[in-house]
């Protein structure tokens, strides 16, 4: 029988016993960190590297039909460069502390992923988003400034503290069931789309205004926009 390499370093541990110390796991973690067959690893192998490795502690994977749901903060080297790797098979990715570099990078090769969560970000673009994308939020990105065309497959959008973010791109054309905006520059929100059913607003201090509302909406919130032409 043929077995996995990664299964014998990995089996190996046990055969280290107690003399294992923790440098010999961060080898070993720096060896597959450059070895493109980590996307092999079963979820109990994840585990065993998180336990022992504090360069994986970050790393959260479930492995869903072969398709990965990561939560991953992006200043950890090992851990960018292994979800770079296998971004082609992640589903649900969460992000923080991403740069522009690298958030470009990972979504060129994002064929599979539906849902985008971006955290503790100081980025003040965001690139092109995946075609299939359903969900996006961003969170605490107090440097944003402009947002690209939204797919046409978006069906919940959640900006939340991007307090310079002046104007959003067109929602009219996508599948927007869910809308969430606390921006406090905002000053006009987009014609939306007839299928929205849920549309809140915290914040927006600038915003004169509301669009038009679908005679589909279920959930009207808004709070502390003090600006709002009633």
């Amino acid at each position: 029988a043929i077995v996995h390499p990664i299964a014998v370093c990995l089996h190996g541990r046990s055969v280290l016993g107690k003399g294992a110390t923790a440098g010999i796991m961060e080898r070993l973690v720096e060896c597959l960190g450059l070895c493109a067959s980590l996307s092999l690893l079963t979820p109990q192998n994840v585990c065993v590297l998180r336990c022992c490795c504090k360069s994986f502690q970050a790393v959260r994977v479930c492995w869903l039909e072969y398709k990965y749901k990561v939560h991953i903060n992006a200043s950890n080297a090992s851990a960018y460069c292994w979800m770079w790797k296998n971004v082609p098979s992640i589903k649900e990715l969460t992000i923080s502390s991403v740069t522009e570099q690298q958030l470009e990078a990972l979504l060129q090769d994002a064929t599979l992923l539906t849902d985008l969560t971006i955290t503790e970000s100081s980025i003040n673009r965001l690139p092109t988003l995946p075609q299939q994308l359903e969900r996006l939020t961003l969170r605490d990105g107090p440097e944003m400034r402009h947002v690209p065309r939204w797919p046409k497959s978006l069906k919940m959008l959640v900006l939340s503290s991007c307090d310079r973010l002046k104007e959003l791109s067109p929602l009219q054309d996508t599948a927007l069931q869910q809308l969430y905006l606390e921006c406090n520059d905002l000053t006009e929100i987009p014609a939306v789309p007839d299928t929205l059913q849920q549309l809140e607003c915290a914040y927006c201090s600038e915003l004169r205004q509301l669009p038009d509302l679908p005679n589909g909406l279920s959930c009207l919130f808004v709070l502390g926009c003090c600006g709002l032409e009633v």
